[in-house]
């Protein structure tokens, strides 16, 4: 079936496979929605994890070469983690996960209440608009919660 985006969970809902599932007695939203979510979390986490990695190494990398950091790899990554906060160590993961799942459900429950008069190619503006801002609310709340 491949992802549920929300053009496709619109195609699957228009098309009647949601409701045949429905009347089948299984859940569309935990055999369809809820697996992609979880998995759209654990890799948005896995991701902004590698990201920050990434970015760290190449700012010593380049910081080395220019010659502004005298220090080695280990004492750079000690200095960096001694700046952080304790909240720092729940925020940013809190974040990563809950914007993974945000953007997963926004996207899938954008397309899955779509009816025949619906155009498939109109769900994607409106999925990513609200994605955006559910992105952008989760980020403000969880970083107030600091």
């Amino acid at each position: 079936m491949g992802s549920l985006s929300c053009p496709r969970s619109g195609e699957l809902q228009i098309g009647g496979q949601v409701r045949t599932l429905a009347a089948q007695g299984l859940d569309p939203f935990l055999l369809l929605v809820l697996p992609r979510a979880c998995a759209l979390a654990i890799g948005s986490f896995t991701l902004g994890i590698l990201f920050v990695l990434a970015a760290l190494l190449s700012g010593f990398v380049a910081g080395s070469l220019l010659g502004a950091v005298g220090i080695s790899v280990w004492s750079f990554l000690d200095r960096v983690l001694l700046a952080m906060h304790a909240g720092d160590f729940a925020v940013f993961p809190a974040k990563m996960i809950v914007i993974g799942l945000l953007i997963a459900l926004t996207g899938c429950l954008t397309g899955l209440p779509a009816t025949a008069q619906d155009e498939v190619g109109g769900l994607l503006p409106r999925g990513f608009v609200r994605g955006v801002v559910a992105i952008l609310l989760a980020s403000v709340v969880l970083s107030l919660a600091v």
